[in-house]
């Protein structure tokens, strides 16, 4: 039986609008901002990274899926939250601060 390990498509955010950098802003590291908004369904994650910072798409989509990761692990203490996670320079989600800020959030 092949286990899947994705991210369910209602846990995906697909455009970024204006009115998501109304919410909630936390500066986890001065290269990571998180915002988060509360919701009454499950939550669901949208990672920024500008292609001016991550110049190779294939760094930026390494990000990208190791940050979904980390949301995917720590999806039951996340329900009921929307993340915009913006990375400002090129840099390592795996870092034990956003591990810790998604379990903790």
């Amino acid at each position: 039986m092949k286990k899947n390990f994705s991210i369910n498509k209602k846990n995906n955010i697909k455009k970024i609008s204006p009115k998501m950098f109304s919410w909630e802003m936390n500066n986890i590291t001065k290269t990571i901002s998180v915002y988060r908004q509360k919701t009454e369904g499950p939550g669901s994650v949208l990672v920024m990274i500008p292609k001016k910072i991550v110049k190779s798409s294939v760094r930026r989509n390494e990000i990208r899926r190791k940050t979904k990761e980390i949301f995917r692990k720590g999806k039951s203490s996340s329900l009921g939250y929307h993340f915009l996670v913006k990375f400002k320079s090129n840099c390592d989600p795996e870092k034990d601060l956003f591990n810790e800020y998604l379990k903790n959030a």
